[in-house]
């Protein structure tokens, strides 16, 4: 007499057969989907960045010279000629493939008689190479963003060269000298909780600073901060980001009328630029001369009483006896020449630090 099997649901080894099968082509549905938004989002940049070529072509034929500068999300308009209703934006998310969280980056020459929009593609997408492009002038190739570091002697950046424990920052070594600016105690630790434009930022309380062994710039220095004070002004003393002996660099000083500038071992401004309320909402990149300051790619009108000659420095975020002049906010870069940078040099610096962290 036969046996009759009785088959009432599937064994264990085959739910899980099917489970697996399942689970499988979930996956490559959701690749296939991601993809597919990525070559989109591609496809889209392409489209913007055509846009923003032919509009400023036409700028161009109309005026004899490009705009100095175009801003996402406006109109770019002139004599009653409407070129751009709307500067395109690059879509997010930013960061496909090699590309960095930034929007288009525009910049013109001297004379505006040429430009340069720099842009970034996770694949290649019609006869646009995967990577960092730029066009100029209509025609586009690809590109590094350049940088000048003929004379660079050190550089501290938030992004690397860190040592921390709980978001406390115990050293922060520069990547060209090995300087290493320290904090042993955790009370008095920055601390790196944040990013700007997908990089880390160092932050100071006011009760927070970092010590290195002193170090003399040359009398001829350029210095390059990239920061945020959050400092409302209420404090009533200078905010020192980079300082020693009761001199250096401060970010701002309100009850003085002060937005940043240069001390000398007197406690003596140097060269001071006046107060305004952009200074504590928003990023700067700002630069130090013996002779001149510029914010933001430009330079500033200032107040000056002298030059400041060769800093002797050992702490940021604090004067030298750490008693008072404290910095409260952010810092994510900063770098010392051991020359003044010409104009086109100082430029380029700018622009790298700009394109990095979409500062302006």
């Amino acid at each position: 007499m036969k046996r009759i099997r009785s088959h009432n649901g599937f064994s264990l080894v085959e739910l899980l057969v099917v489970i697996s099968i399942i689970a499988l082509l979930v996956s490559f549905s959701i690749i296939s989907f991601n993809s597919s938004r990525l070559r989109s989002r591609d496809s889209q940049r392409v489209a913007y960045v055509d846009q923003i070529n032919t509009a400023l072509e036409l700028y161009y034929t109309h005026n004899g010279i490009y705009p100095t500068l175009i801003t996402a999300g406006q109109a770019l308009v002139v004599n009653g000629i409407t070129y751009l209703t709307s500067v395109p934006s690059n879509p997010s998310p930013r960061t496909d493939g090699t590309c960095h969280n930034t929007d288009f980056l525009y910049s013109t020459s001297a004379n505006n008689t040429s430009y340069t929009l720099v842009f970034c593609l996770g694949n290649a997408t019609g006869n646009y190479s995967a990577g960092q492009m730029a066009c100029s002038n209509g025609n586009c190739t690809p590109y590094s963003q350049p940088d000048y570091r003929v004379g660079l002697t050190n550089e501290w950046i938030a992004d690397s060269g860190i040592t921390s424990s709980g978001g406390l920052v115990s050293s922060w070594v520069d990547s060209i000298g090995s300087v290493a600016a320290t904090q042993g105690t955790d009370a008095q630790k920055p601390t790196i909780t944040g990013t700007i434009s997908g990089y880390n930022y160092v932050l100071f309380d006011g009760n927070r600073y970092l010590t290195f062994s002193t170090l003399t710039t040359a009398s001829t220095y350029t210095v390059f901060i990239v920061y945020k004070s959050d400092d409302p002004g209420n404090s009533g003393h200078l905010d020192m980001m980079l300082a020693g002996n009761v001199q250096g660099l401060f970010a701002t000083a309100q009850p003085n009328g002060w937005s940043y500038g240069e001390f000398d071992a007197g406690a003596t401004h140097i060269r001071a630029v006046t107060y305004s309320a952009g200074d504590i909402t928003n990023w700067h990149i700002r630069v130090f001369q013996p002779t001149h300051l510029f914010s933001n790619g430009t330079e500033a009108t200032y107040i000056s009483s002298g030059n400041l000659s060769a800093m002797a420095l050992n702490r940021i975020g604090v004067r030298q006896d750490t008693t008072a002049q404290t910095f409260i906010g952010k810092i994510a870069d900063i770098r010392i020449y051991n020359t003044v940078l010409s104009p086109t040099d100082r430029a380029t610096v700018e622009n790298f630090l700009n394109y990095k962290y979409q500062i302006y």
